[in-house]
């Protein structure tokens, strides 16, 4: 389904911002961490074009089995379930239009977040589908097939980058299948395109031809890139965000990012050491534009603007260790919170649901999870289940 209209960035709540918040600067919208309240309605206008990516859904349904009572309403239909197959994954939507979030006075269940995919499958969607987050394309789970074509739009800067292998049977000057980057064809069982900058409103393009065919691939579209230290760090949130794992932070660590587009970078969350009294960050730190950060989320960098080329790292030494740090590229920034005092958020590191709508169990938790260690302001985090 097409749902056309005209231009713009990301997404924005134009009523109903009391219950509906946009996160990563209006890469997503969700209605609040925690289970949804009652009579609640929000309206979401789309500012660029995109495909709608749901990354958590638990809508309650109606004793009778419909979406009447409480349900995201996208192109007309009315999306409600426990589940992200549930909800509108893939939906294709242009500038201008919008969907709106409506519950009435009966039971509630845990809500919703949905984001804007950076990618965009423009020709070919038989072949070719968006995954990931929401920032990554794949020519399928299995085998691709003979006579193949694609085009896929890029709605923002950044750069491309395979994901796991690249397997396009190989050809002199890769004439035979092929997926075209500007004025280059990648081909070959090998890393495949890596780091190849794009601005928004580009395009690259898939082709296949009659003969042999093979595995496939996926590439991604992220504006960070984890350059050295991809053991202590990994990229999250579509490739907008950088994270140091799982649970405390480790000694020893370090790591190097690059910012692929022009931005501001800002911690959604940061549990770093102070040394001794006072401000000292010389034992543990994120450094940003030369300067060094630790403590709380509200003494970390916010609001930092970067620019393509430029780099920040993230250095801990033998001593104590702490909850870590989220930091993020966007346009935007959620609101400044602190962690809670007695422990650190556990982030599960499993990789959120593709476009395939795999759903429930650890991948909807982590993003129930994600949102939770972001805005939870008062009492301890406690996450089971993994």
């Amino acid at each position: 389904m097409l749902i056309t209209t005209s231009s713009g960035q990301g997404l924005r709540v134009i009523s109903g911002s009391e219950y509906c918040r946009t996160l990563l600067g209006g890469h997503c919208v969700y209605e609040g961490y925690g289970s949804h309240g009652n009579n609640e309605s929000c309206t979401i206008e789309v500012l660029q074009t995109g495909t709608l990516d749901v990354e958590y859904f638990d809508i309650n349904t109606c004793s009778d089995g419909t979406c009447d009572c409480d349900y995201l309403e996208v192109g007309g239909k009315k999306y409600c379930g426990p589940n992200i197959a549930d909800g509108p994954q893939g939906i294709a939507v242009t500038a201008g239009y919008t969907f709106e979030w409506v519950s009435d006075h009966n039971e509630t269940g845990s809500g919703w977040t949905v984001c804007l995919s950076n990618l965009v499958v423009t020709s070919g969607s038989d072949y070719c589908q968006v995954s990931g987050e929401g920032n990554c394309v794949t020519s399928g789970p299995s085998d691709y097939g003979n006579n193949e074509a694609c085009s896929i739009e890029v709605m923002e800067d950044g750069a491309l980058f395979s994901k796991d292998s690249f397997d396009v049977v190989s050809s002199t000057n890769c004439a035979d299948d092929a997926l075209i980057i500007g004025n280059e064809r990648y081909c070959g069982n090998n890393t495949g395109p890596q780091g190849v900058q794009v601005v928004a409103g580009s395009t690259f393009t898939w082709e296949s031809d009659g003969s042999d065919t093979s595995a496939g691939w996926t590439i991604c579209l992220n504006t960070l890139h984890v350059t050295s230290g991809n053991e202590h760090c990994q990229l999250r949130k579509g490739g907008k965000c950088v994270w140091e794992g799982f649970g405390q932070h480790k000694n020893n660590e370090s790591c190097s990012v690059d910012v692929l587009a022009a931005g501001m970078l800002s911690v959604t969350y940061m549990d770093i050491q102070v040394c001794g009294e006072g401000t000292n960050c010389s034992c543990d730190y994120l450094e940003v534009n030369d300067q060094r950060y630790c403590g709380k989320t509200s003494a970390g960098p916010r609001d930092v603007v970067s620019t393509p080329g430029s780099s920040f790292n993230w250095h801990s030494d033998q001593n104590y260790t702490q909850g870590g740090f989220t930091i993020c590229l966007t346009n935007d920034y959620p609101p400044i919170t602190e962690a809670p005092t007695t422990s650190s958020p556990a982030l599960s590191p499993t990789v959120s649901p593709s476009a395939t709508g795999n759903s429930n169990g650890a991948s909807s938790l982590w993003t129930a999870n994600f949102w939770m260690s972001i805005f939870l302001t008062t009492s301890t985090v406690m996450i089971t289940g993994f």
